[in-house]
């Protein structure tokens, strides 16, 4: 059995996902101030949402290529970044959603 999302987590989940999918189809189409800013709102969501779950033992385990390319990204944090977003999309996407 997966392991399965608190009811906050699912909601930044929910939050994240649409604006991961609009991003990947139009970031080409947008100025560099509206990626910027996209990318900080949604960098913002994937940490809480990775901090919430790290501290249920749930870490998103990325992997190893994924965390040594964006070590070489000394200048903005781990989300801050396309592949890094939909990496954790993928993984915490396996997990279950809250029961109502």
């Amino acid at each position: 059995m997966a392991e399965q999302l608190t009811t906050q987590e699912a909601a930044w989940f929910d939050e994240l996902l649409p604006q991961v999918l609009e991003f990947k189809h139009n970031w080409q189409e947008w100025p560099a101030e509206r990626r910027q800013t996209a990318l900080g709102e949604m960098c913002n969501i994937a940490q809480q949402l990775h901090d919430s779950l790290k501290s249920r033992g749930l870490e998103p385990q990325h992997s190893q290529t994924m965390i040594d390319n964006r070590a070489t990204d000394t200048q903005n944090p781990f989300y801050f970044n396309l592949h890094a977003l939909e990496d954790l999309i993928g993984i915490v996407g396996r997990m279950d959603r809250p029961e109502n």
